[in-house]
């Protein structure tokens, strides 16, 4: 993916602009099944989320299907904050996958790349420019003071929820001191419910973590 000169230029400008609603985002009652649990703990070393150079690298082994009308759940920590910017921490890719004759993946498309400091885009547009195009609905709560601190050593938990033809991606993280922050994004527009996948990511070798696995879970409406 190419470098948005204007996004990174945003930076630490729109984090200040944009309203913090304190709204959590917890649909945990409208799953009705579990499958692949998250695992994590002592006994589980996990797998690591390397720094790599480039713009949105993928950070995991394999991209995470999201059915429809399901649930994923991520859970991974963050070991070590390289960059010292406000996008030098996780980023939450939602895509496409298209497979050729050969059963290669011969192409991915964005569906949403999100921050996770209350920004994210889709193309040309972006959540601080274009949302009245986008017509996403952002939540948060963060202290923007020491925002690459509480991201240092924090756990994420992250919901990525399959409407059909929206999705939300709700992360809840949780700073080694045991504070917890959330960063939602809501309303995202889906094309093809049977064709969406999650992966986690970053900007220039800008951090180091480990996943602990994914969780799926069906949902009614």
């Amino acid at each position: 993916m190419k470098k948005n000169v204007l996004k990174k230029a945003l930076g630490l400008a729109f984090v200040f602009a944009l309203s913090c609603a304190f709204v959590s985002c917890n649909r945990d009652k409208d799953a009705t099944s579990t499958s692949d649990p998250v695992t994590g703990g002592e006994e589980d070393t996990g797998t690591a989320l390397k720094a790599a150079s480039g713009w949105w690298v993928n950070m995991m082994e394999s991209d995470v299907k999201v059915d429809s009308t399901s649930v994923v759940t991520l859970k991974f920590t963050v070991d070590d904050v390289i960059g010292t910017d406000n996008w030098s921490t996780p980023d939450i890719y939602l895509l496409t996958q298209t497979t050729g004759e050969d059963g290669i993946l011969a192409w991915t498309s964005d569906v949403a790349c999100l921050r996770s400091d209350n920004y994210g885009w889709c193309g040309d547009y972006n959540s601080f420019a274009n949302n009245d195009v986008l017509g996403w609905t952002l939540e948060s709560a963060w202290d923007w003071d020491n925002f690459l601190s509480i991201i240092e050593g924090s756990e994420y938990v992250v919901k990525i929820y399959n409407y059909g033809d929206t999705v939300d991606v709700c992360m809840t993280i949780t700073a080694a001191d045991g504070t917890e922050y959330f960063q939602n994004y809501k309303n995202i527009s889906l094309s093809d419910a049977d064709n969406l996948y999650v992966r986690i990511s970053g900007d220039a070798a800008a951090w180091t973590g480990t996943f602990y696995g994914a969780e799926s879970a069906s949902l009614t409406k």
